[in-house]
This record gives C-alpha cells, structure tokens and sequence, in this order.
C-alpha cells in the first residue's frame, strides 16, 4: 500500500492519525439488472472521492460505522471480513432489502484526515474487497443499539462453490427458445459414457470351411 506525499508527512510528524471509513455496496436493481452503487461514509455531510479510479457519492452516515480489526494473510483460504451498518440507515435498508444484494460486491476504503483541518488528507486505500455473503440484523431491546453487520467473503468464496449436475432444457429455453444446447439434459445421466477408460472389443472370427471338401457338406 502506497501513501500520497501529504499522508507521508503527517506520519513523520507523529502527531497521531485519523480516518474515516468509506463503505460501497453494489447491489443490482431487481427490475432492470443493472448496478447500482450505495456508498456510506463516517462523515457528517454527503461527499464525493474519487476510489479505485472511480467517482462515487458517498452519503453521510456519521461516526456509526465499524470495522473490526482486519485478518490478511496469504492463501487460498476463505476469509469473512465484517462492517458494522446501523440499520435505521435509509440507504443501507434500500441497498439491502429494496435491491438485490446477495453477492454484490462490497468494498471498504479507509480516507486519511489532516489531523489538523479535520478534511480528508489525500486518495482514500482500499482495505477490503469483496462479495456480500449475508447481512444479518440485530434488533436489540429498548435501550441497547440495534444494528446490521455486513459479512463480506473473500475473493476465493467462489472457489468453495459445487457445479450443478446439469440444468434443465426447459431453463435454458427461457434464454433462447431456439438453444438447444441442454436438450438432453435430463437423460444424459442414463447413457453409459466410457470417459477415461479403455473399450476393447473382443470379436470371434467366423468358422473355416474349406471349399470344394465332401466331409463339409455331411
């Protein structure tokens, strides 16, 4: 991870160090399937960054937003990474439950602050990139905090997923009535195929029968 010259400066200070989270959901209009980008920020006022040479709005949701300490490591192996969302939010509620947000893409930044301005010091650094597995709510009782914590998987959750045995003629009809690829979906399980194996086929040569010899004819 590189710093721009200013973030660099701060630091040989010594001063201290602040930040504010950026959260983006990508989830997908049920309607027209397209994308659609919420961003959610620790700051006070809605404000636009320029992310992974991206421009988005990222909508003030105030100092409610947490991330637990982050676990990397080197490896194919799966890792869940969680982001702590208050869920009277009104975009959180329409990214989560008005859109399609099962496996969108999440992705959370971590923007820098001049610890003497308090505005945001240099580009934002991504910290965490991902697909959203679940979005579990907790509504506490009267005088506890209710919230709803976004579980993110890593970029290997999709290498856990088992291959469906085939898929029907009749779904694949409804992409393209003319595809025919799928036609015998249902019956391929039936039919012996010899994948990987060796067929031999063993045959009997027909009898010798010498010609023209009367001892043949009795």
């Amino acid at each position: 991870m590189s710093f721009d010259l200013a973030q660099t400066d701060q630091f040989d200070e010594r001063n201290g160090t602040d930040a504010h989270i950026l959260v983006l959901i990508e989830p997908r209009d049920r309607v027209t399937g397209e994308i659609v980008p919420m961003g959610l920020w620790t700051g006070d006022d809605h404000q636009t960054f320029a992310v992974d040479g991206e421009t988005h709005l990222f909508l003030g949701a105030g100092n409610v937003i947490e991330v637990p300490p982050i676990r990397a490591g080197i490896g194919l192996e799966v890792r869940r990474h969680r982001v702590i969302l208050p869920p009277m939010t009104d975009a959180a509620k329409l990214a989560l439950q008005v859109y399609q947000a099962a496996q969108a893409r999440v992705r959370v930044w971590s923007q820098p602050l001049d610890i003497y301005t308090g505005a945001p010091l240099g580009t934002p650094h991504r910290v965490i990139k991902g697909r959203l597995e679940t979005a579990p709510e907790t509504l506490a009782k009267l005088g506890d905090q209710s919230r709803t914590e976004l579980v993110i998987s890593s970029a290997t959750r999709p290498l856990t997923f088992r291959q469906p045995l085939f898929k029907s003629d009749a779904a694949q009809r409804l992409r393209d009535p003319s595809d025919r690829f799928r036609e015998h979906a249902a019956s391929i399980a039936d039919r012996p195929i010899p994948w990987g194996q060796e067929t031999v086929v063993t045959e009997q040569p027909p009898p010798f029968i010498r010609e023209n010899d009367p001892n043949d004819r009795k």
